[in-house]
């Protein structure tokens, strides 16, 4: 059996929190931003989702990604452009 404060540290890619009621979070990353997905991720996940399963504690998994919000320009079909920031 896995506990919380003996993987929560171990996966650099993933973010993890844990609140007393059993609700275990993870943010999936690279460097704090997007997540790039490669061989080396999918082993670490493989492995943190192993420890995640073998944690008693843990009664619901919310899985997420860190998005990080790019400003995009926006030209319509008039010509006319757009700044506003725009999340896809």
């Amino acid at each position: 059996m896995a506990d919380f404060n003996t993987y929560k540290d171990a996966f650099p890619h993933a973010k993890l929190t844990h609140s007393p009621e059993g609700v275990l979070e993870v943010v999936l990353h690279t460097n704090g931003g997007t997540l790039i997905f490669n061989g080396y991720t999918h082993e670490e996940f493989a492995d943190l989702f192993h420890q995640i399963s073998q944690d008693p504690g843990n009664r619901v998994v919310i899985l997420t990604g860190s998005v990080q919000r790019r400003r995009v320009r926006a030209v319509s079909c008039r010509g006319s452009t757009s700044d506003e920031p725009r999340a896809f």
